[in-house]
């Protein structure tokens, strides 16, 4: 058995569906109304404004008949503690 670990950080809980519908028309009208000048302040607030969740995914793989690895198991785990703010890397 073959087993991947991964880290990752979503959106967040204010990343959901109606909530990214509305900043895409907001963001959108800003930009054609201030010539895309809006970006000034929307690019920080995006930034320090929405924290993330971190995510931790285990997958475990195991060989099939036909010699190919398939995911078998997949656990996602929330990470307890402090939402995620992004980073620069």
């Amino acid at each position: 058995m073959l087993t991947d670990n991964y880290k990752y950080v979503d959106g967040g809980g204010k990343n959901n569906g109606g909530s990214k519908t509305a900043r895409v028309i907001l963001y959108t009208a800003g930009d054609l109304f201030t010539i895309w000048l809006d970006q000034i302040l929307t690019i920080p607030l995006e930034k320090f404004s929405f924290a993330g969740t971190d995510h931790s995914v285990t997958v475990d793989y195991t060989k099939s008949a036909d010699g190919m690895r398939h995911a078998t198991t997949i656990d996602n785990k929330a990470l307890p503690g402090r939402p995620h703010k992004q980073e620069e890397y």
